[in-house]
Order: structure tokens, then C-alpha cells, then sequence
């Protein structure tokens, strides 16, 4: 006998919703490509491979970095990007409930063009502070899972609210991250990021700044920054795969506005992020 489903009310010929899909059973990449150069593609890897590990996930035999680069470069040839991004998913295959029946998984890349990428944002942008759902450090913190939703309701909060993005706060209300970046902050020509312990995502341009801040002689310090400690600095900026350095301006709920145009150390590491890819 054929089953039928309902969808949104109407009767429909059964569908076969992906085990993936329903579980979250995946995770991904997002890679930046510049002038044709796939940008930072070891580091990616090595977090992609730290999921993979992790949730035991079994690829094909002849599966390796040099293979899925050479994957990539084709389909960015083919597609004709030469700046953009590219998504890699590696996907759970099908069977089973919360119990899979198969480690096997597949990988599909994809990739879309960008008019520019980590283009200055002189203006800065707004966030606010979401604080209904809030974030632990486990180990699906150490790469990208498709499980979102925490990241989902922070960006439709600041959506609401007419802001740039929203705040993530972890289980003990210290500063986290933003929806889809790291954050970084400045004090007397020092760096201060929240620790991982905060639950925030281990970003591959956070991995970045720790270098970029070493060439220019930058003490970094890891921390746990709450919101009544962001009148103490002088600037703040956030850092992801695809936007690079963005400052921001304002925080919702703290009296004083961030300069973005006196941010001596933010405008640094912008320059030698830049330096980087050429």
C-alpha cells in the first residue's frame, strides 16, 4: 500500500524527508574564495575532519584534503567563481532514527559568487542581546553542526529589533559570540576574546586573529567578558570566514557608542587580514 502524508493540509504522495534533515545529522563548511584562491583550506579541513571523527561518520576510501581540494577547485572552475564561497556538507546517510543504522555519509559541495569579500565597513554595525537560549561548550562546539537553531532565533531577534545581529550569551551569562562570528575586543592595545569554555564556535578567523595579533606585537588575552564589563573598552569587532573584520558601533543596552573610526587596533589587524590574502 502507498501512504499518504499530509503537507499543510493537503494530501500528498508520501515524501521521504532526508534522516539528516529531521536528526541535524550533518555538518558543514564555509570557505571564502578570493581571486580563485580557496582561503585558509588546511584549517577548514582540519575542523571538517574533527566532526567527522566525532560523529563517526565513514567516507569513501579515497577521501583526503588534496582530493577535496581538487573537488573544489573543479566545480569553482566550472561554476566560473573566482570570489565567492564555498559550502561543504557532509551528510549522514539514510536509516534509522535517533540511532543510525550506517556511518556511511556523503559530501556535496557547493559554491556561489560574491561581488567582494571583507570589504571595510566604515559605518560598523548594531547587535543586541539575545538571551533566551543560551550556549554550552561541548564538543559540537570544536567544528560546524547543523544543528543552528540557537544561532536561527539570535539572527530573527535582531532582525525584529532592526539591528545587524544579536549577542549570544553563555550558561553563565559571559559573552559568547554573535549568530555567525566571533568577538573580539580592545583595552589599552590589548585583545580580548571569549574563552571557548563560553560555548562559542572555535572560528577559523578567530584561529586567524591569534596570528594576525602576534605579528603586530598584540597581547590576546581568552576571557569571560560580561556585558557590564563592554564600557571598559575602547572597541569591539567581530570576525567570520566570509566577512572577515567588521566593527562594531553599538551594543543595545550600553550607553556608550564604539568608534569606528578612531579603532587603531581593529583597522591593524583589518590591514594585515588583507595582507594575508593576497
Amino acid at each position: 500500500m502507498k501512504y499518504l502524508d499530509a503537507l499543510n493540509g493537503n494530501l500528498v504522495p508520501h515524501i521521504n524527508v532526508p534522516r539528516s534533515q529531521i536528526y541535524a545529522d550533518g555538518i558543514f563548511e564555509t570557505i571564502a574564495v578570493y581571486q580563485g584562491k580557496i582561503l585558509w583550506f588546511s584549517k577548514h579541513f582540519q575542523r571538517l575532519m574533527r566532526g567527522i571523527r566525532t560523529l563517526k561518520y565513514e567516507l569513501p576510501e579515497d577521501f583526503s584534503e588534496n582530493s577535496l581540494k581538487t573537488q573544489i577547485q573543479d566545480l569553482l572552475q566550472v561554476n566560473q567563481i573566482h570570489i565567492g564561497r564555498v559550502r561543504i556538507l557532509c551528510l549522514r546517510k539514510d536509516g534509522g532514527f535517533y540511532s543510525p543504522i550506517t556511518q556511511q555519509s556523503d559530501i556535496l559541495i557547493q559554491t556561489f559568487p560574491l561581488m567582494e569579500i571583507y570589504a571595510w565597513k566604515n559605518d560598523g554595525i548594531k547587535v543586541g542581546v539575545f538571551d533566551q537560549v543560551l550556549l554550552f561548550p561541548t564538543i559540537l562546539k570544536r567544528f560546524k553542526s547543523c544543528n543552528a537553531l540557537p544561532y536561527v532565533l539570535a539572527a530573527q531577534e535582531a532582525h525584529s529589533l532592526h539591528l545587524d545581529d544579536c549577542i549570544l550569551l553563555s550558561y553563565q551569562n559571559k559573552i559568547a559570540e554573535l549568530s555567525a562570528s566571533n568577538l573580539f575586543f580592545v583595552k589599552n592595545y590589548e585583545l580580548f576574546t571569549p574563552d571557548l569554555n563560553t560555548g562559542c564556535v572555535q572560528g577559523i578567523m578567530r584561529e586567524n586573529l591569534f596570528e594576525f595579533a602576534e605579528k603586530l606585537n598584540i597581547k590576546l588575552h581568552k576571557s569571560f567578558i560580561t556585558l557590564d564589563h563592554l564600557n571598559d573598552f575602547t572597541e569591539i569587532f567581530a570576525t567570520n570566514a566570509i566577512h572577515g573584520i567588521v566593527p562594531i558601533r553599538y551594543v543595545q543596552g550600553i550607553s556608550k557608542t564604539f568608534s569606528t573610526s578612531h579603532n587603531e587596533v581593529t583597522r591593524a589587524i583589518y590591514k594585515e587580514l588583507m595582507k594575508s590574502i593576497q
